[in-house]
């Protein structure tokens, strides 16, 4: 599942050759509100869990969407979450739910900004284990 904004059918498509899917039946791209895209994902494509979520989207929309995932019961344990641009223009309620819920490992890559080198970003890798990891 990937979750972006404006991205054309051709983008992603584009972002689907380049990752080197051989089977096109493998992948059924959706164009929508992410919101509503995660609501019809079990009901439209009888997707009982997502292996690998990538959120390149409004940053604000990072905190209500992980929490729609975990509330649609798609996450398993190991499924991996990866969020840009978390540090610019920055995504701070979405990493301070991360940190503090006890659900993830969280790593933070950190990097520039792809089109500006001199503004330091980063990307969130979270790995979901659907308990309180902490106790």
């Amino acid at each position: 599942v990937e979750l972006r904004v404006g991205a054309s059918d051709a983008v992603i498509r584009r972002l689907r050759d380049d990752l080197g899917v051989e089977r096109v039946d493998l992948v059924e791209l959706r164009v929508g509100a992410s919101d509503a895209v995660i609501g019809r994902l079990r009901d439209d494509l009888g997707v009982e869990r997502v292996d690998l979520v990538f959120m390149d989207h409004w940053k604000r929309c990072y905190l209500p969407d992980l929490q729609l995932l975990e509330a649609s019961g798609l996450l398993g344990r190991g499924s991996v979450l990866l969020a840009d641009n978390v540090l610019f223009p920055g995504a701070p309620h979405f990493l301070r739910y991360a940190r503090a819920c006890g659900l993830y490992r969280l790593r933070l890559h950190r990097a520039t900004l792809e089109y500006a080198h001199g503004i330091r970003d980063g990307m969130a890798q979270l790995e979901y284990h659907g308990v309180n990891i902490d106790t």
